[in-house]
């Protein structure tokens, strides 16, 4: 090529990519995925912290049960089945509640809710040319980050006895206005029943002449002794109970929170008590003998046997030799006096009524 009056050699070169002039080139990120789950280990025990076998939990979302766990000891585990449905995506967040349903015998279910919480986030890190994005699950208890927690339930028993009183009155019949009056002590600290089931009334109108004292909670194993005794009242002819009567019983503890009577004993005690009605009243007999004597000497004195005599059904004569004596005694009058004496008799309903 002539430039500027000398000849100048030009060589061009140009550049292919497979045979043209020009490619598009795109590049891959190569990508990968992985999951952190998380784990919360519950554990059940009593008081003493002993583990508590036969506990239920039930997980729910809403009102829809998730699942349940059994046992002294469960986990729950973001990498749980039950729960592969409802794990959120980073940044979200789920909520469950957790709620005891069920215990041993003789312990009481919690009332307690506990709320789970269940969090994502992602994180992404290039890791031997591949891009890797790493969801990690979180489980907190009611806002708490913890690995573990223990739940204690606490163990306690009871059970009731009862006392009754039977009134029997012998004699004569119920009347309107018979009313009898029974207390009820306890011995060494025993249970006793409320203020107002310490004291009973058995009255013409109780039915079958029976009461019972107020029931009586155990809620321990042992031996519990009571007394029951009568309240002397006014009622004429009725011969009160003064005896003290003893009511004992022997509980054990069947472990499943129940107090139950040992094989001698029973939670149901029963005491009889009799009343005696007696009618008495005392019956006087007048007598008088005078004495005679027209002789100067008024001092003589004689003596006069005097004898009373009964029979229980009389229906013969004074002579009668059935006849026993009652009274007999001497009698000593002074000449032309008179003596008037007094024989008072004191009888009940066992004597004969002529």
């Amino acid at each position: 090529i002539l430039r500027d009056g000398t000849y100048v050699t030009v060589t061009t070169y140009s550049i292919t990519i497979d045979g043209a002039e020009s490619a598009d080139i795109t590049n891959t990120k190569k990508t990968g995925s992985d999951t952190v789950h998380d784990t919360l280990t519950i554990y059940k025990t009593d008081q003493n912290g002993t583990p508590l076998e036969g506990v239920t939990f039930t997980l729910s979302k809403g009102n829809q049960e998730i699942r349940s766990y059994s046992g002294s000891s469960f986990t729950i585990d973001t990498a749980d089945e039950a729960l592969k449905t409802l794990l959120p995506a980073s940044p979200d967040s789920v909520t469950l509640t957790l709620k005891e349903t069920k215990v041993p015998g003789g312990y009481k279910v919690s009332n307690q809710v506990w709320t789970i919480d269940i969090s994502a986030s992602d994180e992404e890190a290039l890791t031997e040319g591949v891009f890797v994005t790493t969801t990690t699950y979180k489980i907190t208890i009611d806002k708490q980050d913890n690995d573990e927690i223990t739940i204690t339930n606490t163990y306690s028993a009871s059970g009731e006895g009862l006392i009754s009183v039977t009134k029997t009155l012998e004699g004569r019949p119920w009347q309107d206005g018979d009313t009898f009056t029974f207390t009820l002590k306890a011995k060494d600290n025993a249970p006793l029943p409320a203020k107002e089931g310490r004291k009973i009334t058995i009255t013409n109108n109780t039915d079958g002449k029976t009461a019972s004292f107020g029931p009586i909670t155990f809620t321990k194993a042992g031996t519990y002794v009571y007394t029951v005794r009568e309240t002397k009242g006014n009622l004429q002819g009725i011969t009160y109970d003064e005896k003290t009567y003893k009511v004992t019983f022997v509980v054990t503890d069947d472990g499943n929170g129940n107090i139950v009577a040992s094989p001698k004993s029973s939670l149901t005690q029963a005491v009889e008590i009799t009343n005696i009605y007696n009618a008495s009243g005392t019956l006087k007999l007048r007598s008088s003998k005078h004495i005679v004597n027209n002789d100067d000497d008024q001092s003589e004195k004689h003596t006069i046997p005097f004898d009373l005599w009964y029979k229980k059904e009389f229906t013969g004569s004074q002579t009668d030799p059935s006849l026993e004596p009652f009274i007999s005694e001497d009698v000593t009058i002074q000449d032309n006096g008179t003596t008037v004496f007094d024989y008072p008799i004191e009888y009940t309903l066992e004597d004969p009524a002529d």
